[in-house]
């Protein structure tokens, strides 16, 4: 995700703000959103199956 994209979402803009401002569509700020949230839900799920021992 793009820091633009953070900075945004940290000041509370929508999507269709944030979008306008970078010069993009807002399906593709929402696309970004999307594979960054899924990409976050991913490493903790990896993390869990370590076997204790093994950190």
């Amino acid at each position: 995700m793009s820091a633009t994209i953070q900075v945004g979402q940290y000041k509370k803009l929508s999507q269709r703000e944030i979008a306008r401002m970078l010069g993009r569509s807002p399906s593709t700020i929402s696309r970004e959103l999307r594979e960054t949230e899924s990409l976050l839900a991913i490493r903790p799920m990896k993390l869990k199956r370590l076997p204790v021992n093994a950190v």
